[in-house]
């Protein structure tokens, strides 16, 4: 897993995304960019040209190439009830590697144990650690992170630090620490989708 703590202003130009501006948060979600990822016959499609930046500065390097799959989610903090993301994976529509740029407000990242099928509703899933998701971060994480941990964001006013997180030094956060979650946060998660087969 990797959290590199902040990417400067300047190593991420303000890119229009049909009427709204990236660089001002007015954009307030956006579909699949790449194609419809996880579907029978699909094929990556191209990207606008900054999603395609974006997919490029997150390559790594491996043979699997670059993420060719952009998804922009935003979640008002503010609005009631608070927003949250259920736990859950990427799934095997994509490689095991997933980057997710953060804009706009803080807020923290649980991993816990994935559960088998016969564990759901009978087991509580351990959690294996948290990750602070500040802003103009990237976290990238693949492999067992990936695979056998779902990830979440809980409906929270704020998030208090604990000891279990994974890159508190990175994200210059102490236990105890309080990141409040206020306004807008934008997240862009890049995927490599896999090209499937139509039936």
């Amino acid at each position: 897993m990797i959290a590199r703590p902040k990417i400067s202003r300047n190593e991420w130009k303000p890119a229009e995304i049909g009427a709204f501006e990236v660089g001002n948060f007015a954009l307030l979600s956006c579909p699949g960019l790449g194609g419809p990822a996880g579907e029978p016959g699909f094929a990556p499609e191209p990207l606008p040209a900054w999603a395609a930046e974006l997919c490029a500065a997150a390559a790594t390097d491996d043979a699997r190439g670059a993420p060719n799959h952009a998804l922009v989610n935003a979640y008002d903090f503010d609005a009631e009830p608070r927003p949250f993301v259920f736990p859950h994976t990427d799934g095997p529509a994509y490689d095991d590697r997933t980057a997710t740029l953060s804009c706009g407000a803080d807020c923290v990242m649980t991993f816990s144990r994935r559960l088998a099928p016969e564990e759901v509703g009978v087991v509580a899933p351990s959690v294996a650690c948290t990750v602070a998701l500040r802003r103009r971060s990237l976290l990238v994480f693949s492999g067992a992170a990936y695979a056998a941990h779902t990830h979440a964001i809980d409906a929270a006013e704020s998030d208090v630090v604990a000891g279990d997180c994974a890159n508190a030094d990175l994200a210059g956060v102490a236990v105890g620490d309080v990141l409040p979650r206020r306004g807008l946060r934008h997240s862009f998660t890049l995927r490599r989708a896999k090209p499937i087969p139509s039936k």
